[in-house]
């Protein structure tokens, strides 16, 4: 009868027990979505500092591009607009090259690729970073 007694004894602190286990499981689900939260919250916290980052080096470190993409500002900031095709037949490059200096100064935001409707022909004008470029660095 002793083994019985003991077992009836112990029922309060196996109750008890377990609604130890239950907290410390809701508790344990609780940390794992807030570190879920955190570990999405830390991402988009290295994104914005790489985007940052980013900005302050272009900021603080312009860029000073090669002969070809300063020729192309140049002839540029003499006409209002220029087509390809303008290009093209002004200067003595092969079409690959023309390409190529022409997007990476539009990546770079110097010149802008403008196309007023579906039906016309796409033309380059210079924007404001390409004309302050030119005026830093005493080129017109």
């Amino acid at each position: 009868m002793s083994l019985l007694t003991d077992l009836v004894k112990a029922l309060p602190l196996l109750v008890v027990l377990r609604e130890k286990v239950a907290t410390l499981e809701a508790e344990v689900a609780a940390l794992k979505d807030e570190n879920a939260s955190l570990k999405d919250d830390l991402r988009q916290a290295k994104e914005e500092n790489r985007r940052l980052k980013d900005q302050i080096q272009e900021i603080t470190h312009p860029v000073d591009l090669d002969e070809a993409k300063t020729q192309l500002l140049v002839i540029l900031a003499e006409r209002s607009m220029m087509y390809f095709e303008s290009f093209e037949a002004m200067l003595e490059t092969d079409r690959v090259h023309l390409e190529y200096h022409l997007q990476e100064l539009v990546r770079q935001k110097y010149i802008a690729l403008r196309r007023p409707s579906l039906t016309s022909i796409p033309y380059y004008s210079l924007t404001q970073k390409g004309r302050s470029y030119l005026l830093e660095n005493h080129l017109v």
